[in-house]
């Protein structure tokens, strides 16, 4: 993530990246400007994303009055499924939209470690009652063979879900996806003699006819360019970390 590249305070811990190393149709429109820059060359170069949103069983369930919301997912009176990371991630964005929590109280909370403890109480308070029906994990799985009704996956997993015969909806929650960035960073460090593979894998891992820098299954979610104009989460603080993962331990019963 952009922000792991950013951790490397000196810019000489990365090797840039040479446009040489890069397949000319690498990067979707507009995640050039996503890249982490220090002086001269690009030292991070986005490979790849994806939006995680609400599949479900439209044979077990139909979300009431058009697009499906995170609350859903909490819903006691269904099994649902889901990465605990992002199920909480979720709750809180749907916990904003309700009021619960100040706006933009969650994306702060990352890098703010005084007020992140009132943001995962609340966050806990209202997740811990409903979790009964929550599998931690496997959304995917869960809807294939049936045990969830609903889950929060991603696009690709909601496409090959649905190409194997199972009966899916698939839409961006009322509160708005989650989009993760995905990219390369290369250590200054690295001996001489693995550059030369490191650029090879580089060119394999970012080619469109089946690396990571395939975008069509995330574009039915959302334009790559609309995705410039989100906020990005902040840099996590090692605090926020362990709060976050205490919360997904007793919540879940599992470390997220």
């Amino acid at each position: 993530l952009p922000h792991d590249a950013a951790r490397m305070v000196d810019p000489a811990a990365l090797r840039p990246f040479a446009a040489r190393d890069l397949p000319a149709d690498a990067l979707a429109p507009g995640m050039q400007t996503l890249s982490a820059d220090w002086g001269e060359g690009l030292r991070w170069a986005p490979a790849g994303w994806r939006a995680d949103a609400i599949a479900w069983r439209t044979d077990h369930w139909a979300p009431w009055g058009g697009a499906p919301s995170y609350a859903d997912l909490w819903d006691d009176s269904r099994a649902a499924a889901g990465a605990p990371r992002a199920m909480l991630l979720g709750a809180g964005l749907h916990l904003e939209h309700i009021g619960a929590l100040p706006e933009g109280a969650l994306w702060a909370a990352h890098g703010d470690d005084a007020g992140a403890a009132e943001v995962w109480a609340t966050i806990e308070a209202w997740c811990a009652p409903r979790a009964a029906r929550i599998r931690a994990g496997g959304g995917a799985a869960a809807l294939a063979d049936g045990s969830a009704a609903a889950a929060l996956i991603d696009a690709r997993g909601a496409v090959e879900t649905a190409q194997g015969g199972v009966p899916l909806g698939f839409a961006a929650p009322a509160e708005g996806a989650v989009a993760q960035m995905l990219g390369l960073a290369r250590p200054a460090a690295a001996p001489a003699a693995t550059l030369a593979a490191a650029t090879e894998f580089t060119a394999f891992i970012m080619a469109r006819d089946g690396g990571m820098a395939d975008w069509s299954c995330a574009e039915a979610l959302m334009d790559p360019e609309a995705l410039m104009s989100m906020p990005p989460l902040p840099p996590e603080t090692a605090a926020h970390a362990a709060r976050r993962k205490a919360v997904a331990a007793r919540v879940f019963g599992v470390r997220s």
